[in-house]
């Protein structure tokens, strides 16, 4: 067992998404034979050390070479992430895990303050926690922020329109924009998620010569592994 001593465990506070998408990545690209920051190439700096960390407490990487563990492998290849995921959250959360259904926010946000965090640290990395924990059998209580039924998003009221005879009708609900996402491969997803984001649609956000060719080279090895040429492609289309 690579059991991780509480006192010395750190939680990762990137977001579940971010970390899903990597593993998804190397599942598309390969496992290297070293898990450093060159294969995590678009991702900001906190992310890359947030992601290093975290593989080398949930063992996924050795200590001192960063190679990856079986345990790696298995977690990137896994048709269904689940067990291995709610074995490694038991090891390095055992407090949290603890909690049962009966526990409130409040005793939630303390035990992750047991590991030395505060303010926005906690927040985020619960909210990396019960992510993970949802794709396993661990039991989460209902009055868990995230967890709880409508805790989405505030629920819309309903308008309801006069007609003739003075009574009302519920207007048919909105269609759902599509989703622009929808049947990419995840490997592609998380390039087009890597890219700087647009706080101010006014602004252009920084993205340097060094992370632009990163980036390109990383999305040519990616199209080359996912995607088939055609056989009489003349390789005239322009160079990434």
């Amino acid at each position: 067992m690579n059991t991780v001593p509480q006192n010395e465990f750190q939680p990762p506070y990137l977001s579940w998404t971010t970390f899903e998408g990597i593993l998804d990545q190397l599942k598309a690209a390969g496992i290297p034979d070293k898990i450093d920051r060159s294969v995590l190439v678009g991702k900001s700096g906190g992310d890359q050390s947030q992601f290093l960390r975290a593989c080398l407490h949930f063992g996924l990487v050795e200590p001192e070479t960063e190679k990856p563990t079986e345990r790696m492998r298995d977690l990137v290849t896994a048709e269904e992430r689940g067990p291995l995921l709610g074995e490694i959250l038991r090891e390095s959360y055992p407090n949290v895990v603890a909690l049962g259904n009966g526990a409130t926010q409040q005793m939630l946000e303390d035990k992750f303050r047991e590991f030395g965090i505060e303010g926005d640290t906690v927040r985020k990395a619960i909210a990396f926690y019960l992510n993970a924990a949802k794709q396993t059998d661990i039991e989460l209580s209902t009055r868990f922020k995230s967890t709880r039924p409508g805790a989405g998003g505030r629920r819309k009221r309903t308008t309801r329109k006069p007609n003739g005879n003075g009574g009302g009708e519920t207007p048919p609900a909105p269609t759902p924009p599509l989703d622009p996402m929808q049947g990419l491969h995840p490997a592609i997803v998380t390039l087009v998620q890597s890219l700087p984001e647009f706080e101010d649609q006014s602004e252009k956000p920084a993205f340097s010569t060094a992370d632009r060719d990163a980036w390109f080279a990383y999305a040519k090895a990616t199209f080359n592994l996912i995607y088939s040429q055609p056989q009489d492609d003349s390789g005239g289309g322009a160079e990434m």
